[in-house]
């Protein structure tokens, strides 16, 4: 009896050290690795900070962690027909997994994945708060009747590549579009000759510029 207790409570012992000592991060959605065996038990049969993470076919494999994900929802939405290639494993879980502007949605097999989105052309469905949002790159906007392009709309230079910035167009609207001058120090104001300066997807004064009201958590134009 003594002797069942004693393996008892080994068993007990091997066990919390076994599955007690995991490390910290966690797992990156299931690689898409193909091995269907276990290559590690537990985060101890890896090396340094990696983890024992599944694979796409129900595999284990030592991978390093990603750092907990950022509940975050970028501006846009997910394209209601997916493009791209056929990936059916998930490679991120949320848009804070996403670079840039993109955001994490289906694709064309049903998996999440890091996808350019779909531009609202409603500003007021933007959330403001966020500071990746609230984003202005240096320069200003050419003359509004010279750009031509007139769609996706855009709210803020976030959504713009490189050094382009969301600007008025000659339709009304605002599109992304390369600046061609520096920024004044006075906010992001368009050329001389046009004096617009873009506020959340509004078009100042040209005695106006752009800030940012803690109250509302949105961007204004005010007197300059």
């Amino acid at each position: 009896m003594a002797s069942l207790s004693s393996s008892m409570l080994l068993l007990i012992t091997l066990s919390t050290m076994a599955f007690g000592q995991y490390k910290p991060g966690a797992c990156p959605p299931p690689t898409p690795f193909n091995i269907r065996t276990n290559l590690c038990n537990d985060d101890m049969d890896c090396n340094g900070s990696e983890k024992c993470c599944p694979t796409s076919y129900d595999g284990t494999i030592c991978v390093k962690p990603i750092t907990e994900a950022v509940n975050i929802v970028k501006p846009g939405s997910c394209p209601i027909i997916p493009t791209g290639r056929w990936i059916c494993t998930s490679t991120c879980r949320s848009d804070g997994d996403c670079r840039g502007i993109k955001k994490c949605c289906e694709n064309r097999c049903g998996a999440l994945a890091c996808q350019n989105p779909e531009v609202n052309n409603d500003p007021l469905d933007f959330d403001y708060s966020q500071p990746s949002v609230i984003f202005r790159k240096p320069g200003f906007c050419p003359l509004k009747n010279s750009i031509d392009k007139c769609t996706p709309r855009c709210v803020s230079d976030y959504q713009c590549s490189s050094n382009q910035k969301c600007c008025p167009n000659k339709c009304g609207s605002t599109s992304c579009t390369s600046s061609n001058a520096v920024n004044t120090g006075n906010g992001y104001k368009g050329s001389p000759n046009s004096g617009a300066v873009i506020c959340a997807g509004v078009t100042c004064r040209a005695q106006e510029k752009c800030q940012f009201d803690r109250n509302t958590k949105r961007e204004k134009c005010v007197r300059g």
